[in-house]
């Protein structure tokens, strides 16, 4: 299923979503880092990226959460799958829900909330 094109012109498959592993602790650091720089600019720049990687790797035993993968098919080698985006929450309460830049108005983002709702023991949502 083609959704699209990547911002280098690639056929983009569309996405998929995971439940979050210890594993991705050092993209989803990255991930909320490019995340909020490109969405508020001129925030300040409160830790270094080894403190983000900290956080979030001591985070993801303790929340909830889902990635969304991007198939993106590369000439000669297949398609190579990219996690682009995330959400966890613990309860009724999402904490953290970033997608990055250049993946976004491809419904990644409601494609995130819409699992993590499936998910939750709740029916209401706290941002």
């Amino acid at each position: 299923m083609t959704f699209g094109r990547t911002q280098h012109g690639r056929p983009r498959l569309g996405h998929s979503l995971r439940a979050l592993e210890p594993r991705d602790a050092p993209v989803i650091a990255a991930i909320a880092r490019i995340a909020r720089s490109e969405s508020i600019p001129g925030l300040p720049d409160l830790h270094t990226p080894q403190e983000d990687l900290a956080y979030y790797a001591s985070q993801v035993s303790l929340w909830q959460g889902l990635v969304a993968l991007d198939g993106v098919r590369r000439p000669g080698a297949g398609v190579d799958l990219q996690v682009v985006g995330l959400v966890m929450w613990r309860d009724e309460f999402i904490e953290h829900l970033y997608v990055l830049p250049g993946h976004r108005s491809h419904g990644m983002g409601a494609a995130l909330l819409a699992g993590a709702a499936e998910r939750m023991p709740t029916e209401r949502i706290s941002l």
